[in-house]
This record gives C-alpha cells, structure tokens and sequence, in this order.
C-alpha cells in the first residue's frame, strides 16, 4: 500500500513539475499579450482626455469582436495537443493549417465589422463626435485582426507541441517594436511623422504582422512542426473546431459582457467607485493571465495524455492541474489583500488628500477581487479540464447562468441591497462563479473516468 502510494505522489509531483513548466511562459504570454493595448491607452491618455475616450472606445469594441475568434480558434488546442500526445505530427499540421484558414475567415469578418466602428458607436448612442474621432485609430486598428488571429493560432500550435516560448518570444519582441514605433508615429518622434491615432493603429497593425512573421519563421525551422502548403485548407478538423469553439467563443463574450454591465453599473455609484473598480480590475487582469496559463497548459497536459492512450496520466494531469490552479489562485488571493495599498498607490498618490476618497473605496474593493480569485481560478481550471475532454457546449451554459443569472442577482443584491457598492458586485461575482466551479468541477468528475472514450478519434 505504501509503495502504491508512493508512486501516486511521485506521479503527482512530476505532473506537476511539468504543469508549472507550461503554465510559466504561457501566463506571461497572455501576460504580455495584453500591453499593446495597454500601451496604446496609455499614449491616448498623453494626448488628452477628448483623444482617450475616443480611442478607448474604439479600442473595447475591436476587443469584443476579437474575445469571440479567439475563443473558436483556441478550440484547436485540446485536438493539437491530442495528436502531439499520439505521435500524429502530421494530423497537427492538418489541424494547424486548417484553423490558419478558419482564422483568416473569421479575420475577413472581423475585419469588415471593426473598419466600420465609428457607424456602430453611433448607432449605440455615442455623440458623432467622439464616433469619427475614434474612426482614425478604428480602421488603421482593424487591419490587425488577420495578423492577431494568425499569431493566436500559430501560438497555440507551438505550445501544444511543447514549444510555448515561441509565442512568448514573439509577443515581447512585437511590444518592444510598438512601444517605440507608436510612440513616434502618434506623436511625432525619433524623426517619423507625427500621425496621431491613425499612426498608433498602424503601429499596432505593424506590430502583430511582426509577431505572426517571427512566430511563423520559428515553426518553420522546426522539421516537425513545419506547416505545408497542402496542410492549408477547410477540411474535417475545421468542422470539429467550429464544433467546440463556438461555445468557448460565446462563454468570453459572456464573461466579458459581465465586466462591462459591471462597469456600467458601478458608474451609477459616482466616480469615486468608478474609479476604485478601474484600479482594482487591473490586478484581475493580471490575475486572470497566471490562471489562464495555467488553464492552458491543464488542456495541453490531458490532450498529451489521451493522445497516447494513457487514462491515469489523463486524471492526473487533470486534478493536478486543478490542485495548480487552487493553489495558485490562493497566492494571488492573499498577494491582492496583503499588498491592495501599495498596488493602489500605482495609480494615485497617495499623498494627495484629493485622493483619498478613492484610495479607501479602492481598498474596500481590491479585497473583494482577491477574493474572486478563489472561485475564478477553480472555474477557470475546470472549463480548460472539460476542454481537454472535448467539452465545451455544457460548460459554456455552466458560465453563463454563473456569471449572469446567480452572479447578477447577487451582485445586484450586495452592491445595492446591502450597500457594498462596487465591493458588492465583486463579491456578488464570486458568488455566481463559485456555484459554476462546483458544478463544473462535478462534471469534470464524471466524465474523466471516460477520459479516452471521449476524446477517441
């Protein structure tokens, strides 16, 4: 019995040694995926408030197209990482060269929808105005839908086949560049024209072109992963990852509505709440890039495991994966609440009496998304596992009803019920999500026993 237990937590660590070595480069991949806009919000800000709300607009609604790509696109991962697992180098080539095609489709779309956002923001009620202001920076802006999706892609592949650093590597040197170019281009340094906010979307334009080109040339000098003309196509694997991706798709725009019915709710408690859930989401968002990578790299780790037909790796990579996630969600949980001032004094300064209102609200509020950061992690592990397991449909109505039907009630009911304001929203959040997890978790349970049964070809 000894010697049987034994093995199981020598298997355990080593699954978990490998998890931690995925989760790393892909966390901070996701990580740094997000400073180019950052980066862009930042240089609109320098160039007035008229300029930042116009861009920022701009902005959000290219994003809300790109969570819904990105989330089919990443479908191809679990299949990606299932036939890495199988030793079927050449299915991966089919399966990557079909979601370049996909990713290029979609792109078009998205593309046409985005080249026309100032029309939309008028139709949604923003002034003409800041509409046209924004339509510079939108157009120029949209041409990066098509390089984006293919980097996604590309990053996928290469992570699944044990290679995440090539996305990483990538994604650095592309910020560097736009850090620079756009700083320039928008105002009209280091010797080029000064082009404003259409220079800075030609600047993030140039800059994910640059990262597609640097990403592809890695994989192309890798024997095995090389991707040939005959791989480019629509073919079985396209249908599969429309199949599982629409739901993934659908569950991030959920998600991400909910942070901006959030917002907008909390607008109605005044600025000072405005502005302590503004600082507050920052440290999620950097909280939800160390559980993504770890989610991420949870799917890759089963998809590896059910491709080589090897049930116990299977659950094992699963549960550790969600032991990970637990543990590293208890970290940022106790690094949010331990260090909230500090993290605060980021934003403001805190010597300034002016700020002291929002200081102390967003004191109240950060301790709520550190706690978030229990239910969130857990939810996030769960929905990858489940991935890994190609299923992704239940899941999504899992989130849905956790975010928008438990987490609004509750949120509604602490914010303004109980009078915790923009705190009780977060921790109405928490609420809906922690139900989500359990449930998730459940399923997950269910169905890992059949783990290669699910995901036979």
């Amino acid at each position: 019995m000894n010697g049987d237990t034994d093995t199981a937590l020598a298997a355990i660590a080593s699954e978990a040694k490998q998890n931690v070595r995925l989760l790393g480069p892909l966390a901070i991949t996701q990580l740094a995926s997000t400073a180019i806009g950052i980066t862009s919000i930042l240089y609109m800000g320098w160039s007035g408030a008229d300029i930042l709300a116009a861009g920022t607009l701009a902005l959000h609604f290219f994003v809300f197209f790109n969570v819904f790509s990105g989330g089919l696109l990443t479908a191809a991962s679990p299949l990606l990482a299932h036939s890495f697992g199988a030793g079927a180098g050449d299915r991966a080539r089919q399966i990557a060269g079909q979601s370049i095609v996909l990713a290029m489709t979609v792109a078009v779309i998205g593309t046409l929808i985005t080249w026309h956002t100032s029309g939309f923001l008028m139709l949604m009620g923003q002034p003409a105005s800041v509409a046209l202001a924004a339509d510079d920076f939108a157009r120029a802006n949209s041409l990066s839908f098509l390089p984006a999706s293919l980097v996604l892609v590309l990053r996928n592949y290469a992570a699944a086949a044990g290679h995440p650093r090539f996305g990483l590597i990538a994604i650095l040197l592309g910020i560097a560049v736009n850090a620079v170019v756009g700083y320039g281009v928008m105002f009209g340094a280091f010797g080029l024209p000064e082009l404003g906010l259409l220079g800075l979307g030609l600047s993030v334009t140039g800059a994910n072109v640059l990262m597609f080109l640097i990403i592809l040339i890695m994989i192309q000098r890798v024997d095995g992963l090389r991707i040939r003309l005959p791989d480019l196509g629509f073919g079985p694997f396209t249908r599969q990852i429309i199949r599982l991706g629409w739901p993934m798709g659908l569950s991030g725009l959920g998600s991400v509505g909910t942070f901006v019915a959030a917002t907008f709710a909390i607008a109605a408690m005044g600025t000072t709440q405005v502005a302590a859930h503004a600082i507050a989401l920052q440290a999620q968002n950097v909280g939800f890039a160390l559980l993504w990578g770890g989610a991420q790299a949870t799917t890759i780790r089963m998809g590896w495991a059910t491709g080589a037909g090897l049930q116990q790796a299977t659950e094992t990579a699963a549960w550790t994966g969600v032991g990970t996630a637990v543990a590293t969600a208890l970290i940022l949980c106790l690094a949010i609440a331990l260090f909230r001032e500090p993290i605060i004094g980021l934003f403001l300064d805190t010597t300034i009496a002016a700020n002291s209102a929002t200081i102390s609200a967003a004191v109240v509020v950060m301790l709520a998304v550190a706690v978030y950061q229990l239910a969130s992690g857990p939810m996030l592990v769960a929905t990858s596992a489940l991935r890994g397991l190609r299923d992704t449909r239940i899941p999504f109505m899992v989130s849905l009803t956790g975010y928008w039907l438990f987490g609004g009630t509750f949120a509604f009911g602490l914010s303004f019920g109980a009078g915790l304001q923009a705190a009780g929203i977060w921790y109405g959040l928490f609420a809906g999500v922690l139900i989500a997890a359990t449930v998730l978790f459940l399923r997950l349970r269910a169905l890992l026993p059949r783990a290669l049964e699910l995901t036979a070809d």
